[in-house]
């Protein structure tokens, strides 16, 4: 269509016969252009009576020479998300702020476990994690949109919004079968594919760097070191299983982290750490401490009597912290390469 209209418009001498119709748009001209293709084989269009004057035209080198001299466009500007970003603004200073502020009210949220009942604590912990994981998805769409076409965005914006999900389906589940029966369910399916989000995100956006072997066996021997924990603890069991599997992708999604250099960005790589320390205090909660809680008994001194069990609840605004790092991570990166 583009190169029609170019055509169009390099016509020295324009008729009604080609006006810019979906007639001659979609049956005429595409004749005319295999006609005047074929007289091109044979040779004899220069002095052939025959064609008109717009068909002279098409097959004269200047006008061949105009339309391929013509400036195209840049495929990034045509596919948003491929090459570099079409758009290329700094993230306002007043998401920035916003989202600091909600951190700075989630830090005495987490003091708040001791002093109110927990069944309220719990609630609006979950609440409070899944609208701020919807926030973060909003927000990341909306940068997308808007300011920047950087691919870490939408991924980040598709981990937040299923991990929302995930974490509703696994609060209601919760409530029907009670806290210690749902730990295998599908929406530890959802916990894990925020990891795979993350862990193609790291490895399209940031170039692989070197690093030490040391740090490959550290990773390695930590995984192992938590794995026969629990199995020595609490034995071979379905919630166990599941745990252990939980940190093979935890190890696998902060190894990646490192080979892409996401240590060296900050607020990002504080956020990816204490996402993945929530998520491990959440899997020991529901396979060793569990199994010790009644023997520990009442933590003397929480006001409401609380086990270590109930205080490990605390997971839940340690994951919203994280995921407001995280995002303050991600925008700080989009304007640093920017800057």
């Amino acid at each position: 269509m583009r190169l029609r209209i170019t055509y169009l418009f390099a016509m020295p001498d324009r008729s009604a016969t080609w006006g810019l119709t979906w007639h001659h748009l979609l049956v005429v001209d595409p004749l005319l252009k295999i006609r005047s293709s074929l007289k091109r084989l044979s040779g004899s269009h220069r002095n052939d009576p025959s064609l008109c004057a717009s068909e002279k035209d098409l097959l004269s080198p200047d006008h061949n020479l105009h339309i391929y001299t013509t400036k195209r466009e840049d495929p990034a500007d045509m596919y948003p998300g491929t090459g570099e970003p079409q758009k290329n603004r700094v993230i306002p200073g007043s998401v920035i702020h916003l989202l600091w502020g909600m951190v700075l009210l989630t830090i005495p949220f987490c003091a708040l476990i001791v002093f109110i009942p927990l069944e309220i604590y719990r609630f609006y912990g979950n609440f409070l994690e899944v609208g701020v994981a919807l926030i973060c998805m909003i927000s990341c769409l909306y940068a997308y949109r808007a300011w920047s076409e950087r691919i870490i965005i939408v991924l980040a914006a598709f981990a937040f919004g299923e991990y929302a999900l995930s974490n509703t389906f696994w609060y209601l589940y919760s409530i029907v079968l009670g806290r210690q029966n749902v730990f295998f369910t599908i929406s530890e399916l959802g916990f894990i594919g925020f990891m795979l989000f993350f862990i193609v995100a790291f490895r399209i956006e940031f170039p692989q760097k070197p690093r030490p072997v040391s740090s490959r066996i550290v990773m390695g021997s930590l995984f192992l070191f938590i794995a026969l924990l629990v199995l020595g603890i609490s034995g071979v069991t379905l919630n166990t299983a599941l745990f252990i599997f939980r940190l093979l992708i935890l190890t696998l999604f902060m190894d990646g982290a490192l080979d892409h250099g996401v240590d060296q960005h900050p607020l990002l790589w504080p956020g990816i750490c204490l996402w993945s320390s929530a998520s491990i205090l959440d899997g020991l909660r529901d396979t060793v401490v569990i199994t010790y809680a009644e023997r520990v008994g009442a933590i003397p001194f929480t006001a409401n009597h609380l086990t270590a069990y109930d205080l490990l609840s605390i997971v839940g605004p340690l994951f919203i912290l994280s995921f407001l790092l995280i995002q303050l991570g991600i925008f700080r990166y989009i304007n640093s390469q920017k800057n």
